[in-house]
């Protein structure tokens, strides 16, 4: 790793080398360690960086290819303002005071005349940039964050999350061993002896914050897999069982396999007893899929189902790393509780080398729904679908849902929507079941804004104002954590913008300080990135220096009253 491991930039050749960590934009969920390699302000190269502890130096394309996206031809340069129809395809470059000064001044209209609740702001996954469009809103006076602006339920892996939370209090991972920065040295971790990958190809897909390449590392230390899928992946080429499963049936295959566990006596007896609630209705009810039932539905070999069902009750630790494939079917929820009760009835739950909850991160999670302490209870009562999804409307950060902001805007009932603040989002061309309804109701409000590091078809379509962003080598940022993220970090700015492109969160910054200002307390965004990383106890050039910071993480947790707000022993 050389001399350099612990700075943060240094010269090589006649190159400066800046230690960063991949974020929005163009980003992805992995928050992987990037050297970037820069030459009289010009980016020329990304490789991965060895000493951090999520990738190790591995990098995908995405990454490689990223001076490609920097200095695109089509990159947004400057702020600008329609001057034609809605799609017309005019636009006039204006400078970012007047741009911050219109937009400010059309949304407190809004807020006036229909109340704060009547804007709505969509996001994509945004990663570091949540937080900035959360607060955004909030100071807004809007309960109404949209993932996806909006993300129709099925369309990622919301199913799975709220399943999660509902059933276990909390989101957890397969343990490869991402919760140390020793990684597979540390004392405590266990290679697990089976892992199942359920609808997923994460050497592939490297899906929120699982890389792919764990995996790989686990079968190196003797893990075995079970690969459930339709295709023959490169994981299921080198399976100990592959099961080509008939698209769909995927929760009678979990309950197969849990009357075979159930009925051979191969449960974890003593975690059922004491840390499970309802194992006798489930012993009944998995009778009804017993395992030449379930081949019959399943068309997987009965001698597979029974199989696998033996080596992942038996073969401990075990853990499952599944896909979206899962979340993306009709049958979805009862799918995932299924799935969660062959852990449950296996002991697999937070103990090393099975599904773990993921650490708590100096409680920066919270920074999903920043700022909703400016809203009282009254006004998150009239997020966007409440009381249609009560398992949604006990989380006041789980984002609204897409179906029915579409419903309410076309009816205005039960009030109207007015306005839109669309960022990290290109709403109607990736995250809807219907587009054209979609646009039609977006074009239908009356003001909307989009932030984007390019004209984006939802830009070209709907927007009264696009405001340019820059890609991550362009700013200074806090890596906060997402999905199974274990490290907290800095982003840090490698080169200067493109054009007059600025930075997501010194846009919100502006907005929100015009709409609010003691709801943004800053004088400067650099205060408001000492504000982000206060909670791992650094300033942000503190953290900065140090490289990246991990929390404490501990196993069973809930035998030590870790998972509850009351600080008892069980589940939240």
């Amino acid at each position: 790793m050389g001399n350099h491991q612990r700075k943060w930039t240094w010269k090589e050749g006649d190159s400066t080398v800046i230690r960063s960590i991949a974020r929005t934009a163009p980003g992805c969920h992995e928050g992987c360690g990037v050297l970037l390699y820069v030459r009289e302000g010009k980016l020329l190269k990304v490789e991965g960086d060895p000493a951090f502890p999520m990738n190790k130096g591995r990098l995908c394309p995405r990454c490689i290819a990223l001076p490609e996206v920097v200095y695109h031809p089509d990159r947004l340069k400057y702020p600008l303002k329609r001057t034609g129809e809605r799609g017309e395809g005019k636009w006039a470059r204006i400078t970012w005071e007047e741009a911050f000064e219109s937009i400010a001044e059309r949304l407190d209209e809004i807020r006036r005349g229909n109340g704060p609740e009547s804007g709505v702001f969509c996001q994509g996954t945004g990663r570091d940039i949540m937080p900035y469009i959360s607060r955004l809103a909030h100071t807004f006076g809007s309960p109404n964050v949209l993932t996806f602006g909006p993300l129709h339920g099925n369309a990622c892996f919301f199913p799975k999350v709220v399943s999660m939370a509902s059933i276990l209090g909390g989101y957890l991972v397969a343990d490869c061993a991402q919760s140390f920065p020793e990684r597979y040295d540390h004392p405590d971790w266990k290679v697990p002896e089976c892992i199942i990958i359920w609808g997923n190809e994460p050497t592939v897909s490297n899906p929120d914050t699982f890389m792919g390449h764990w995996l790989v590392e686990c079968m190196k230390r003797g893990t075995d897999l079970i690969v459930v899928d339709p295709r023959k992946t490169w994981l299921a080429s080198r399976a100990k069982v592959w099961m080509q499963i008939r698209p769909g049936t995927d929760a009678a295959l979990a309950l197969g396999m849990l009357n075979v566990i159930i009925n051979e006596g191969l449960q974890d007896r003593a975690f059922v007893e004491k840390w499970t609630h309802g194992f006798d209705e489930l012993e009944r009810r998995v009778q009804d899929y017993p395992p030449d039932k379930v081949s019959e539905i399943t068309w997987i070999p009965q001698k597979l189902i029974i199989e696998s069902a033996r080596m992942y009750a038996t073969r401990k630790p075990s853990a499952v790393q599944w896909g979206v494939a899962l979340d993306q079917t009709k049958e979805c929820m009862p799918t995932m509780h299924s799935i969660i009760a062959l852990w449950a009835v296996t002991g697999n739950i937070d103990v090393p080398g099975g599904n773990v909850f993921g650490r708590g991160l100096f409680g920066m999670e919270r920074m999903f729904g920043w700022g909703a302490e400016l809203l009282g209870e009254d006004q998150m009562k009239k997020k966007v679908g409440s009381g249609l999804y009560p398992l949604i409307d006990r989380n006041p950060i789980v984002p609204g849902p897409g179906e029915p902001l579409i419903e309410q805007i076309l009816t205005e009932k039960p009030y109207p929507i007015k306005g839109a603040w669309i960022q990290t989002t290109n709403t109607f061309a990736c995250g809807t079941a219907d587009p054209t309804r979609t646009f039609r109701a977006f074009k239908s409000l009356d003001f909307n804004v989009v932030v984007d590091l390019f004209m984006t078809p939802t830009a070209m379509a709907f927007a009264d104002f696009v405001l340019p962003a820059v890609t991550y080598p362009e700013k200074d940022g806090v890596a906060i954590p997402i999905g199974s993220s274990t490290v907290v970090g800095t982003i840090n700015k490698a080169i200067g913008p493109v054009g007059e492109c600025k930075p997501d969160m010194e846009i919100n910054f502006e907005i929100g300080r015009r709409l609010n200002p003691e709801a943004w307390p800053w004088t400067d965004t650099g205060e408001l990135l000492n504000a982000l990383a206060a909670p791992t106890g650094m300033s942000f050039e503190a953290l900065r220096q140090k490289g990246f910071a991990c929390d404490e993480f501990s196993y069973r947790k809930y035998e030590k009253g870790l998972l509850r707000l009351d600080n008892i022993s069980g589940f939240n």
